[in-house]
C-alpha cells in the first residue's frame, strides 16, 4: 500500500514499491512554471531519516531528461527492495536541481511514513547505530534463586538511599516539595 497525501506526505507499507511525482518549479506558488530538463541538468532524489545529512541517505537516486515522460515530468520511483530495507517508522524525502552552474533544492524535505517495520531495531538502513535500552548483565546460566537475589539487593540499597532522604522545606500551599541527600 502507498499514499500521496495532497500535502505530499507519502505512506507505504515496508517492502512495496511507490512513484513519486517530482516537479521543479522555476516560477513561484502563484504563478508556476514547470523546469524543462535540458541533456545536462541532474535531479538528485534522497530518503534520509530525519535530523541526518544528505550523505547518510538510505536512498539515494540521480535522474536525467531521459527519465522524463512525455510531458517533461520526472518521478522517483522506490523499488520493493529499497523500501525493504527502511526499517524505521519515520523518514524525509528530498530533492535537488543540478543545471551544471548551480544546485538548488526544489522539494524541501517531506515526511515519508514507512508501516510494518520494526521501530526497535539496532540499525537503520543505512547502518547507523539507535540508542538501545541497556540490558542486565546477569549471565547465561543464572538461576532465579541468584536473580532474586539481585534484585533483593537493589531493593535494599534503594531504600536505605530513601531513608537517607529528608525533606528541608515543604508548605501545604507549594505543591513541589524540595529534597536533599544527607
Amino acid at each position: 500500500m502507498a499514499r500521496i497525501s495532497p500535502n505530499g506526505i507519502v505512506s507505504i507499507s515496508r517492502g512495496d514499491s511507490v512513484r513519486i511525482p517530482l516537479y521543479i518549479n522555476d516560477g513561484d506558488i502563484l504563478s508556476p512554471v514547470q523546469h524543462a530538463l535540458s541533456a545536462a541538468d541532474r535531479v538528485y532524489f534522497y530518503v534520509v531519516l530525519p535530523n541526518r545529512p544528505l550523505s547518510e541517505s538510505a536512498v539515494m537516486k540521480t535522474y536525467t531528461s531521459a527519465d522524463a515522460d512525455s510531458d517533461g515530468d520526472v518521478a522517483a520511483f522506490l523499488t520493493s527492495d529499497e523500501t525493504a530495507k527502511l526499517n524505521r517508522p519515520a523518514y524525509y524525502y528530498t530533492a535537488r536541481l543540478d543545471t551544471g552552474s548551480s544546485v538548488r533544492t526544489f522539494l524541501p524535505r517531506t515526511k515519508l511514513a514507512v508501516y510494518g517495520c520494526d521501530a526497535s531495531a539496532e540499525t537503520d538502513a543505512s547502518g547507523i547505530s539507535s540508542p538501545s535500552i541497556p540490558k542486565a548483565d546477569v549471565g547465561e546460566d543464572t538461576d532465579l534463586d541468584t536473580l532474586s537475589k539481585k534484585v533483593a539487593e537493589i531493593e535494599t540499597n534503594y531504600v536505605k538511599k530513601s531513608e537517607n532522604t529528608k525533606v528541608v522545606s515543604e508548605t501545604s500551599d507549594d505543591a513541589s516539595s524540595r529534597y536533599v541527600d544527607d
